[in-house]
């Protein structure tokens, strides 16, 4: 007979909110994280366990995963499916988070589930990360999207994320960051990482270090999952504000200076590869070249956007300070001048303000950039940026072959 699911929630409108700064301070007063998902499993299950409606593509790591979701999310878009994406942290409006085919979620749509659903995550004792997780999955659903591309807040196996039931996991890269959650070895941090890998779900990763590696096998063999790797690249080359390389059978051309963003391409191919070869996606072929648009993040109206510039790096720089180098080229206005803060910075890359202050410090000292300061506000100029080649926003991925 018919499998009936109990369903605690009461789906009356309370009328509580009426704005959606209330909304915001509500979400926000809440617990900022917490580091297990007791809680957020018991509620999702007494809703019907919702998120197992959505096709979901979960991607984690140290570094990089907010590009590969952006990159999955603009060639799925430019085939024609409409696409959902959770990330984190934002630039502008909380409402960032969530996106269908890259535009945010409206203010009266979450005031709507804000008014529906408060009293339960109150009653569930819900976290403010969790709240917007379970947003995003009613919001997705609503509007019927074809796939949804959560990227890991923190960590994974803790993580509100990994609440998702995906068809493919991804891991970019593992690294010493958040030591003091994460654990104090690649294979510490590799193990909480691995944690979004579920039973028989394919998960595919950029790390080449042998120790996380193991640890992948480890909890792969566990769940009965297939374990992918990015293949190697060949002929990396960074040339005019372009990266080209060769991966598998095709030629990759990249419209942007961050040679970092191979590594990330690579990944999202092997993920768009997997739905392509399992029959979750068809991709147009013309001419016998297949071309993919691969889109950052660009806020309407606003003046954070990501432009990728041709970024020439020293020796003397650590690679985190160039990541930070090219955000900083990326937030650029036209003259040059950057007025994200420490703390946008510090945001986005989960890191400490004091840890940014060093980076911004260090590429001062090597002639980088110049900062500006004042008693009320601090603003970074890009040495010569007029000199070097920018292109638009979105980014262009050619690769021929078979």
């Amino acid at each position: 007979g018919l499998k009936t699911v109990t369903m605690s929630y009461k789906s009356h409108d309370e009328k509580k909110f009426h704005t959606y700064d209330e909304v915001h301070d509500f979400i926000a007063s809440q617990k900022d994280r917490v580091y297990a998902l007791d809680n957020f499993k018991r509620f999702m299950k007494d809703m019907g366990d919702p998120q197992k409606l959505l096709k979901t593509i979960h991607i984690g790591g140290t570094n990089g995963k907010g590009s590969t979701t952006n990159y999955v999310r603009s060639v799925l878009q430019r085939e024609g499916y409409k696409v959902a994406t959770f990330t984190s942290p934002v630039l502008v409006t909380r409402l960032e988070v969530m996106r269908i085919n890259n535009e945010h979620i409206r203010e009266d749509e979450i005031i709507r589930y804000a008014n529906r659903y408060m009293s339960e995550w109150l009653a569930y004792e819900l976290s403010m990360f969790e709240i917007e997780v379970f947003i995003a999955i009613m919001f997705f659903i609503k509007h019927h999207v074809d796939f949804a591309v959560f990227e890991v807040g923190l960590g994974g196996e803790l993580d509100a994320t990994n609440i998702v039931s995906p068809i493919i996991a991804a891991n970019t890269n593992i690294g010493l960051d958040h030591t003091e959650y994460l654990g104090n070895t690649y294979e510490q941090i590799a193990r909480t990482k691995g944690g979004i890998i579920k039973d028989y779900v394919p998960f595919v990763t950029g790390e080449k270090k042998q120790e996380c590696i193991e640890v992948f096998q480890e909890i792969c063999q566990q769940h009965h999952s297939p374990l992918l790797f990015v293949q190697p690249l060949h002929n990396v080359c960074d040339d005019q504000g372009k990266v080209t390389y060769d991966y598998r059978q095709y030629h990759i051309e990249l419209n942007t200076a961050a040679k970092y963003q191979s590594e990330n391409s690579a990944l999202a191919i092997e993920i768009l590869l997997y739905l392509k070869e399992n029959g979750y996606i068809k991709v147009i072929r013309k001419n016998r070249q297949r071309i993919i648009q691969l889109t950052t993040l660009k806020e309407k109206g606003s003046t954070f956007s990501v432009i990728p510039a041709a970024v020439r790096y020293d020796n003397k720089l650590t690679d985190k300070a160039k990541i930070l180098y090219g955000t900083i080229t990326a937030y650029c206005d036209k003259k040059g001048y950057c007025w994200a803060t420490n703390k946008d910075f510090a945001e986005q890359y989960k890191c400490s303000i004091q840890y940014i202050i060093k980076l911004i410090k260090s590429l001062e000292n090597n002639n980088h950039i110049k900062v500006e300061r004042t008693s009320n506000s601090r603003k970074i100029y890009i040495n010569n940026l007029d000199k070097r080649k920018k292109t638009s926003a979105p980014t262009e991925i050619n690769f021929t072959g078979g």
